[in-house]
């Protein structure tokens, strides 16, 4: 992927974050202008799509499309707004401010009970979520106040990660924070895509939303691609060999054909963190 691919798609929680490695596209297809569609290799299925349900960073990065956070992170690591437009922090909890205007896929807007809601339903024992304790600090618990565009969340002692947690935690909004069912196959967030084809273990499939202006530092859905397409590659070599061919736009590599994709003519490189799991 090209550096201006990755930077039009920096609103999608680094959508190349899948782990450590070298993401490369063919240049002519590297940069998503608006009306064309990406297409980015997965290495497995992501599996169920509620947030509440993603442990994984093949799925986190899928649904990174869709979903926004409170709060991200710039490059030089500085903890900047999202979802939020501000918040105070004190030893045991942090009140945020939210945005006006953000709306959900449905069109409803975001509101401090969605989140309050989304915290609450993680930290509910009966939900069974595996990010409860890892993405979601154990004991932390929400409160809403619709009236004043706020959400405190607690813990029951001092937290000194208590604001940095947030930046992973994905946000439902419209009939998915009530219907969790509903999501297991779909999206309902205020990212700025949203899923419209679900193909497991082929590919997924997002529509962009050109409402989309709230993402971090600003980001808008102006530049970004008409369509992204979450293809499931789970052969390295295979994803090589499609790269090269112009069938992909971007990848992931770490083993034996990271060179060999590198030396092709016409392709870029840039490194990438690592992530959590697969």
């Amino acid at each position: 992927m090209t550096k201006p691919a990755v930077a039009a798609l920096a609103g999608l929680a680094l959508l190349t974050a899948a782990c450590g490695g070298t993401t490369s596209g063919p240049e002519q297809q590297g940069k998503p202008a608006t009306g064309g569609t990406f297409t980015f290799a997965i290495p497995a299925d992501p599996g169920v799509l509620d947030p509440a349900m993603g442990m994984l960073t093949v799925t986190n990065n899928v649904l990174a499309l869709a979903y926004d956070t409170l709060v991200s992170v710039d490059d030089s690591g500085k903890i900047v707004p999202e979802l939020a437009e501000k918040w105070d922090v004190k030893p045991e909890s942090v009140t945020f401010t939210l945005r006006k205007g953000v709306t959900c896929s449905d069109g409803s807007p975001v509101t401090p009970s969605n989140v309050a809601d989304n915290v609450n339903h993680i930290a509910d024992p009966a939900a069974k979520s595996p990010i409860y304790g890892v993405f979601v600090p154990a004991g932390m618990k929400a409160k809403a106040d619709d009236a004043a565009g706020t959400v405190t969340l607690s813990m029951p002692e001092p937290f000194s990660f208590i604001l940095e947690s947030t930046r992973m935690m994905f946000i439902v909004c419209g009939k998915g924070v009530k219907d969790r069912a509903s999501i297991a196959r779909a999206t309902s967030g205020s990212g700025p895509y949203q899923l419209t084809e679900a193909v497991p273990s082929d590919h997924y499939t997002f529509k962009v939303r050109r409402d989309y202006a709230w993402g971090p530092a600003g980001a808008t859905a102006e530049e970004l691609p008409d369509t992204v397409v979450m293809k499931v590659v789970p052969n390295e070599q295979t994803a090589a060999n499609l790269l090269i061919a112009g069938s992909l736009s971007g990848a992931v590599f770490n083993g034996a054909d990271r060179s060999r994709v590198e030396a092709s003519p016409g392709v870029t490189k840039q490194s990438v963190s690592a992530g959590n799991g697969q």
